[in-house]
């Protein structure tokens, strides 16, 4: 870094990421040379462009993980509501069957009570 780097950051930022027109005013503002100003913007550009860089992989990276904990919580969800409808299937088996059994009684009290028990009589 030259000297007055930091002042001639602070140029170039306030600046707005100067421009060759504007480097020499920046230059002769912060008292070193346009080359210098130059080699200052170039690398505040590249640890920016570094920054930048990290500071997205980091987001990337974040959010990719709350990605992979969504996921599972789905995976838990899924599992969960496909456990709930096989007990309710084999609750409402369960209660078909017992009605169907109420209804097959009902049928052979019916009969009892009308003389039909379902047997025939044979005459010989």
């Amino acid at each position: 870094m030259v000297k007055g780097s930091k002042k001639i950051s602070k140029l170039i930022l306030t600046a707005g990421l100067t421009t060759a027109i504007l480097v020499p005013t920046v230059a002769s503002a912060a008292g070193a040379t346009p080359s210098q100003v130059f080699k200052e913007f170039d690398s505040f550009r590249y640890n920016f462009t570094l920054d930048l860089r990290n500071s997205t992989e980091r987001q990337i990276t974040g959010l990719n993980n709350k990605a992979k904990d969504l996921n599972k919580d789905y995976q838990l969800i899924e599992e969960r509501a496909n456990n709930q409808i096989k007990e309710l299937e084999k609750a409402r088996s369960s209660e078909v069957t017992k009605l169907t059994n109420r209804l097959k009684n009902a049928q052979a009290a019916k009969g009892v009570a009308s003389g039909k028990c379902g047997f025939t009589t044979v005459s010989i």
